[in-house]
């Protein structure tokens, strides 16, 4: 998997640490980490909270859920 970099980006942009991510999108930093380095998926249900914590559209989330796939 590629590293997740508009994800990265998203949250360096709202000036928060991956612990900070982490609590609004209602993970643990380890796996939060995870997701954003691409090591994993990361659940439906993170996806989902991610959208709605920061009231993103579907295209901005499916944007950094499957960034760098054809």
């Amino acid at each position: 998997m590629q590293k997740r970099l508009k994800l990265k980006i998203f949250r360096v942009s709202l000036n928060l640490n991956q612990e900070e991510m982490a609590k609004k999108c209602k993970v643990n930093r380890g796996t939060y980490s995870q997701i954003e380095q691409g090591k994993t998926r990361g659940s439906e249900e993170f996806w989902l909270n991610l959208k709605t914590e920061f009231k993103l559209s579907s295209d901005k989330v499916w944007e950094m859920q499957y960034e760098g796939r054809e």
